[in-house]
């Protein structure tokens, strides 16, 4: 297990649906919402509160109950996202991995079918991420990281310990690198993806005395 603590969730909902009903109605209205994201893009999609009423087929009242407006809505979905970011590095540390090399490549390709998600795709490729979703961001990143540290130095039976900052610039330098793989295609250069897993394998196993 990780040494991290829990990540919480994040939410903007006015408040929490209690009944099934209006647990089904606030699904359907994020729903609906990431229908409209991936046809129309983001600006089109937040242009009318009434007309993603209209496509989660509920009454403006129950959509006001919930959400401030459209523009909250994509960034609940954001949120959401960002939850599976911190899924998605929860299950491949619960994995088995003979080499830690292994378990990056395999960080970077779940983190690459991430990125094939067309809604993903829209909201972070196209720089929609408010000002509250960016500080979640950060704060998932931070635990993106742990993870990762944590995964390294287990594998290699507490040999290979790396810096928190050569930890978050490998963060980053993968993050950056995939999303330029996906800005070139939509299902990920592969080539570009390769790569990535070079760059990010080279910069981890080099000593950190080396950049002193």
């Amino acid at each position: 297990m990780s040494d991290v603590e829990a990540f919480p969730p994040r939410t903007v909902l006015r408040r929490t649906p209690t009944q099934r009903r209006n647990r089904a109605a606030v699904i359907r209205i994020l729903a609906a919402a990431e229908e409209l994201l991936v046809e129309s893009g983001y600006d089109a999609a937040t242009r009318s509160n009434q007309e993603l009423i209209d496509r989660a087929q509920v009454k403006r009242g129950t959509f006001y109950t919930y959400f401030e407006s459209s523009q909250a809505v994509m960034e609940q979905l954001t949120l959401d996202s960002l939850q599976v970011c911190k899924r998605i590095i929860d299950e491949v540390a619960e994995d088995s991995h003979v080499t830690w090399q292994e378990a990056m490549d395999a960080i970077i390709d779940a983190y690459a079918e991430f990125y094939r998600t067309p809604s993903v795709q829209e909201i972070w490729l196209h720089h929609h991420l408010t000002d509250a979703a960016l500080a979640f961001e950060a704060g998932v990143n931070d635990y993106v990281a742990q993870r990762i540290s944590d995964l390294i130095r287990n594998i290699s039976g507490g040999r290979m310990r790396r810096s928190s900052l050569r930890i978050q610039v490998s963060q980053q330098l993968g993050d950056r690198l995939l999303r330029l793989a996906f800005e070139r295609d939509p299902s990920g250069d592969p080539g570009i993806i390769a790569e990535v897993k070079i760059a990010q394998r080279a910069y981890l196993a080099a000593s950190e005395r080396d950049s002193v």
